[in-house]
């Protein structure tokens, strides 16, 4: 038997949402379902084009399937972007290139208020989500740390595995900034910012594994997005070896990468910030 592939978004035809009666086409060149749940990174600087984590300029995707599931190369597939608002200024801020990447023009204006990202093929347009939306934030400059509060101070091992307690995570979290002139730093969000926990760390020698944990998923690496107020927060488990005891502390690091020039993408000021975690044996 053949097995069909599970779609992660559907849209369905105008017709059929309308409640009219149509026929199901067997051509496999036919889409009857889009694929569109994210982008490239959530928002995008004035004068630049959307990028991902690791500072690559990164188009628009977006995948149609014929009605037996299977992908269809080459689906003439578009994308629009839907402003905030209906001012000429917020029409003209951001466009889109045949090639599906995203630009923004030097004069677009930061602000909390998010542009609605829509893919369409044929008669198929996706819906709309948290994750699909792009917003206009400041250029970012400088990554700092952000001291860690209360039992966020500790990560302990050999803990009762409580989600309700977390003795077994801590978290860390850096703050992004924009240089604004004559005025205090701004704050910089949603931005990616990644975490990874440094490869020579004397923690390896111990621990079984050292997990970013977020929602349900566990990674070796992650990337989480800043908030409105510039700080990205990961959190982290630590696993030990069996009679093995872990050092008093492990190593972490957090980047955030943008265009520097328009021939040159790297790190923010002080990034990759250097993170360092106590760690102790807890009540088994």
């Amino acid at each position: 038997m053949r097995r069909r592939a599970v779609l992660p978004l559907v849209a369905v035809l105008g017709a059929a949402a309308a409640g009219a009666c149509t026929e199901v086409t067997t051509d496999p060149q036919a889409p009857v379902s889009l694929a569109f749940d994210s982008l490239p990174a959530p928002s995008i600087v004035p004068g630049d084009t959307l990028r991902d984590v690791d500072g690559v300029a990164s188009p628009l995707t977006a995948t149609a399937f014929n009605v037996d599931g299977d992908p269809i190369a080459g689906a003439p597939i578009t994308f629009t972007l839907v402003p905030p608002d209906s001012t000429p200024a917020s029409r003209a801020a951001l466009s889109v290139t045949p090639e599906g990447f995203v630009l923004a023009v030097d004069t677009a204006r930061p602000s909390g208020s998010a542009y609605r990202v829509l893919a369409q093929v044929g008669n198929l347009q996706s819906r709309s989500t948290t994750r699909t939306t792009l917003t206009v934030v400041p250029r970012p400059d400088s990554l700092e740390v952000q001291a860690p509060t209360g039992n966020d101070t500790l990560l302990l091992y050999n803990a009762a595995d409580s989600t309700s307690s977390g003795r077994r995570a801590v978290s860390v979290k850096v703050r992004l900034l924009h240089d604004s002139l004559g005025a205090a730093p701004v704050p910089v969000g949603p931005y990616l910012v990644r975490f990874e926990v440094v490869a020579d760390s004397a923690a390896g020698a111990v621990l079984d594994s050292v997990r970013f944990i977020r929602e349900s998923r566990r990674e070796v690496t992650t990337v989480v997005a800043t908030g409105t107020d510039g700080v990205a927060t990961a959190r982290l488990q630590a696993f030990p070896r069996a009679n093995a005891t872990a050092p008093d502390s492990i190593v972490l690091r957090a980047s955030a990468r943008r265009r520097l020039s328009p021939d040159a993408v790297g790190d923010v000021r002080a990034s990759p910030v250097r993170l360092v975690v106590r760690v102790a044996p807890g009540p088994v």
